[in-house]
């Protein structure tokens, strides 16, 4: 799935991120390109970074998705929040 939420509102949006977590939870393998990191923390069990086609890291996004791997990824200074991120 790429960009599963592009375009839609928060309802589908949620809607949307829901079902996907109810279909892995059921068993199937799902695929999701994102750049909005939470659905990582929402959905995924599993989580790479990707930079210039080059993956960066393997394993669950409270281990992969990290203050230090953000601001490497992004050239600027990022702080992971109770499971989210803000700019700094």
């Amino acid at each position: 799935m790429d960009e599963l939420t592009a375009n839609l509102d928060y309802s589908n949006q949620t809607r949307i991120l829901h079902t996907t977590r109810t279909l892995a939870r059921q068993g199937y393998s799902i695929l999701l390109s994102s750049h909005v990191l939470d659905h990582a923390f929402l959905v995924c069990n599993q989580a790479v970074l990707l930079k210039n086609r080059r993956l960066h890291g393997l394993g669950s996004p409270q281990e992969i998705i990290t203050d230090k791997a953000l601001s490497k990824l992004y050239g600027t200074a990022m702080r992971v929040l109770h499971g989210g991120w803000c700019l700094i």
